[in-house]
């Protein structure tokens, strides 16, 4: 259904005969009006019956446009395109002012409310782009969509903060109600360093990991970043290609021989 389609239609029967008559007088007052200013031309008339013309057309006017409104009113219009879920009312019955007659389901586009964490919320602004995961149809579909709205006031219990994303459902894939995940990019790290989380000692002021130099083992004081998995970015401390001592790390000490065992595959 599309944005002014038909939804409900109300019982004219009282006021269709009440338009039809008020078009009638209207198109007689024109013509009445039309003649009278032709008269008045050919100073054949007063040109107060030009006047009274020109009341009476007025006066034939709003009345037309009264009851063409109240007739516009027994024709309830769709007011956006989408799925009629629900029709709430049968012929025959009464309907009051400001009743809900149908309930009308928008599905191109939706809408996807997520809860982002209050940490999380200072990578994201109106535009960024979002991943909609969701199962569909019997299979996992990516939806790719666009934040639209960024709440400034975070929720005071969770502490979360509501993101809206919006995006385009021409194939009715998503359903409202529907539960999907949301993938989004909080920020890009050129060039980071990843190593593994169980590599990293904890010392009584900082943190370190040994890495192997000229066959002994180093130790080195790392500052630490985000972590991943079981992975956690390094901020300083160690450099690319480095080799890092991830087993047997917590046994050795600075300047010991180090047996470098080849990776199994």
């Amino acid at each position: 259904m599309r944005a002014g389609d038909l939804l409900i239609q109300l019982n004219a029967d009282l006021v269709q005969p009440q338009f039809d008559s008020a078009k009638a007088q209207l198109e007689y007052d024109r013509i009445e009006y039309e003649r009278m200013a032709n008269l008045v031309k050919e100073n054949a008339t007063a040109q107060r019956d030009l006047d009274n013309a020109t009341t009476q057309l007025a006066i034939s006017k709003a009345r037309f446009e009264e009851i063409r409104a109240r007739l516009d009113r027994t024709r309830i219009l769709a007011p956006i395109g989408g799925v009629l879920d629900n029709r709430l009312v049968e012929k025959g019955e009464y309907v009051d002012p400001g009743n809900p007659v149908a309930d009308l389901v928008e599905t191109d586009p939706v809408k996807v409310v997520v809860e982002v964490p209050e940490r999380d919320t200072a990578f994201f602004t109106p535009g960024d782009k979002a991943e909609v995961l969701a199962e569909t149809k019997g299979r996992r579909e990516c939806l790719v969509g666009e934040i639209e709205f960024l709440s400034e006031v975070a929720n005071a219990q969770t502490r979360s903060t509501r993101m809206e994303i919006l995006l385009e459902n021409k194939e009715r894939l998503l359903r409202s109600g529907q539960i999907v995940r949301v993938r989004l990019r909080r920020r890009i790290l050129k060039d980071a360093i990843l190593i593994p989380l169980l590599a990293v000692i904890p010392m009584e002021d900082s943190m370190a990991v040994y890495v192997v130099n000229s066959a002994q083992a180093q130790r080195r004081e790392v500052q630490l970043g985000i972590i991943k998995g079981d992975g956690v970015q390094v901020l300083s401390g160690l450099k690319a290609g480095e080799q890092l001592i991830v087993a047997g790390h917590r046994f050795v000490a600075p300047g010991q021989k180090v047996n470098i065992v080849p990776e199994k595959r």
